[in-house]
């Protein structure tokens, strides 16, 4: 969809809500669509804490969650609400997308429809947004650590709630 134009959010906390897509082009060195600004005129839920991933390399073998809709998972058409997929996971190791980019490789399964979802620490902090998974000899899944997120929203003027450290 292209940028003011409406899209709807449906799940089982909010329900259908209406949302327009933010005119919003990043600027850094990673064109991903993972990277979106939507408004929506209500108010609802409780925004997620971020955390700012300074040493990418200090989160290896923590554990982690991946949240959201994947269509491999949810089976929906227009009249169901469908709930949140959570699965769970370690952080494997970190690295560079196209040696630009902060990245974090992970256990927690995600599938098509996760992309842009969170990818959480046991305090339920944002420590990446899931972006795509490999299969080769066998899958991996990649997640760009939140401190890329925190960069394009304050290019955006946005200033989320940072985790100073540790839980919250």
């Amino acid at each position: 969809a292209a940028a003011g134009s409406n899209v709807w959010i449906l799940n089982s906390s909010i329900g259908r809500q209406k949302a327009r897509i933010s005119d919003v082009q990043y600027s850094g060195d990673f064109d991903s669509e993972d990277f979106a600004l939507l408004t929506i005129d209500n108010e609802i839920g409780k925004p997620l804490t971020l955390v700012k991933v300074s040493d990418p390399g200090t989160y290896k073998l923590e554990k982690v969650f991946a949240a959201g809709f994947p269509g491999r998972v949810i089976e929906t058409d227009e009249s169901s609400v469908p709930d949140l997929v959570i699965t769970d996971g370690t952080i494997s190791s970190t690295q560079k997308i196209g040696g630009k980019v902060s990245a974090f490789v992970h256990t927690a399964q995600i599938s098509p429809g996760n992309s842009g979802g969170p990818l959480v620490n046991q305090c339920g902090n944002v420590v990446g947004i899931n972006t795509f998974y490999t299969i080769v000899e066998s899958e991996r899944y990649f997640s760009l650590t939140s401190s890329e997120l925190l960069q394009f929203l304050s290019q955006n003027g946005l200033a989320p709630r940072v985790a100073a450290g540790g839980c919250e």
